[in-house]
């Protein structure tokens, strides 16, 4: 299937079409469950994702193979239905700057237990070859939780500057991420955006940028003064207000 072709802000965006419609999901290796992974027994490495824990274990760091000869330790999160998350992205502190390069993004920095995020190439292993949906969660600095969902989500090779896919929207908040949709991932020093600046620069941060964003979770850490569209910031998470900082902000995906 060959790109298809759109005009924003006067400017030529080729939007790739849904990855995981394309591939033979015969070609995936089989997962089980492995009932000894939290409850002190040998280490297990070829669990495809967080998908296939147990759900009896609790949220903690596993390694996962997504694709044979690709392994990485990444952590699993239970939600209260006692489904794991991917765990892809948190904040909840200033401890780790996220206004990074390129490289830094493609590979992935940070703490799996704090503030972190996962990596470009990581992500992409994690969705090239099954679907997935997007889960976000934000807490702003007054205890306001704000949960926003995707039934579908996919990026991009590094070929394809990690381009986004994401559809499917609900939640609690406004969707923030609609216009995201068919971007390329910009940094400080790869500016992939529809704006003739670095919408990066501009935001402090890295992210799926238009010209610029309706979200911006890899800004700056700012306490709630104001609105500031160059913080870890939701557009119109309170629907009063244009860019409100957020204290907490985490992003997980699940295989379908």
């Amino acid at each position: 299937m060959g790109k298809i072709i759109a005009l924003k802000y006067g400017k030529e965006k080729q939007i790739q079409p849904i990855f995981h419609k394309t591939m033979s999901f015969e070609k995936l290796p089989q997962s089980q469950y492995y009932w000894n992974q939290c409850k002190g027994g040998a280490e297990v490495t070829d669990l495809r994702d967080c998908t296939d824990v147990d759900p009896t274990c609790g949220s903690k760091v596993y390694r996962i193979t997504p694709i044979p000869g690709e392994s990485f330790d990444i952590f699993c999160y239970r939600d209260t239905e006692q489904r794991h998350w991917n765990l892809i992205h948190n904040r909840q502190s200033s401890a780790v700057d996220f206004f990074r390069k390129w490289t830094e993004y493609k590979t992935g920095f940070g703490d799996l237990t704090g503030n972190f995020w996962l990596g470009n190439d990581k992500i992409y292993s994690l969705v090239k070859l099954a679907p997935y949906r997007l889960r976000i969660e934000l807490e702003a600095w007054d205890g306001t939780v704000g949960i926003a969902e995707y039934s579908d989500f996919q990026i991009g090779s590094e070929a394809d500057n990690y381009q986004l896919y994401v559809t499917g929207f609900s939640g609690n908040i406004s969707d923030a991420m609609h216009k995201q949709n068919g971007e390329m991932f910009t940094t400080k020093d790869r500016d992939h955006d529809q704006l003739s600046n670095n919408c990066a620069i501009r935001r402090h941060g890295a992210w799926w940028y238009t010209s610029c964003s309706a979200a911006n979770l890899n800004g700056r850490y700012e306490i709630d003064t104001g609105d500031s569209n160059e913080a870890m910031a939701w557009r119109f998470f309170f629907v009063n207000r244009q860019h409100v900082p957020m204290k907490k902000a985490r992003m997980m995906i699940q295989r379908k």
